[in-house]
């Protein structure tokens, strides 16, 4: 099955899916290539151990495929449990100008860092950050007791903590709700993510939000805050990074 033929079958759903799994079969990988086990505790999808450019290469042939059929064909391999079908239904939801109220339905589906940061950062990461209005509906996903609905939240703040053109006190506001998660350590690290990509763009507001939170921990001893501090102070230049080393108490 070549990959050129996959999409030709479209509009027809099942059909297209046939051609793709006889694609996906013929690319898969021997028993030993990858183990998911080493990179995804939790999810519960099956994984066919395909290689991320094979995937891309399926993607590519939507491109230019009307946007509606391409979307019904996203959300018919999103509720697939296979994990290289969500990984291609995240690559064409980035063809389908999706919008704040599609959203929940996809989120929904995140039981891993792979989909839920492919699809902050590719789809809704660059929403926000063309409607920097609508940043405040992410607070709903930063209170979730979902940490895939957390991390998303997290992430989907990258591309407007790297503009220093847009005004960040919404994001900031967000991503304090999740700095000092309950020890759910992949929200822990998208929120240290997003310091260090706040800091690249903004040295001085990073290391003073840095500091404030430097300061919190050395009120509080909350070791999540501390966990995140760790990492994220790598952004920071020798003088200032001794600044936040200290009120961590790091020898």
């Amino acid at each position: 099955m070549r990959v050129t033929e996959i999409a030709s079958a479209l509009p027809d759903l099942k059909k297209t899916d046939k051609k793709l799994d006889k694609y996906l079969k013929s690319k898969s990988q021997p028993i030993g290539f990858f183990k998911p086990e080493n990179y995804f505790n939790n999810t519960k999808s099956k994984f066919l151990n395909v290689k991320t450019d094979d995937l891309k290469l399926v993607v590519k042939q939507f491109k230019k495929t009307d946007k509606k059929i391409v979307r019904k064909f996203a959300d018919f391999l999103w509720k697939q449990n296979v994990f290289e079908k969500k990984s291609i239904a995240v690559g064409l939801y980035y063809y389908c100008d999706l919008e704040l109220k599609d959203f929940g339905k996809i989120v929904n589906g995140f039981d891993n860092w792979a989909h839920c940061d492919s699809f902050a950062t590719k789809v809704s990461g660059p929403y926000f950050a063309e409607h920097p209005k609508q940043l405040v509906k992410l607070r709903k996903f930063a209170l979730s007791k979902n940490p895939w609905k957390r991390r998303f939240a997290a992430v989907s703040l990258v591309t407007t903590l790297k503009d220093p053109e847009i005004k960040h006190d919404v994001a900031l506001d967000i991503l304090s709700i999740l700095v000092p998660d309950e020890a759910q350590r992949e929200v822990l690290a998208a929120s240290d993510w997003m310091i260090r990509e706040y800091v690249k763009k903004n040295y001085k507001k990073g290391f003073n939000y840095m500091s404030d939170w430097a300061l919190h921990y050395k009120k509080t001893g909350d070791k999540n805050v501390r966990w995140v501090l760790v990492r994220a102070r790598h952004k920071l230049e020798d003088k200032e990074k001794k600044v936040i080393e200290k009120l961590l108490d790091m020898k």
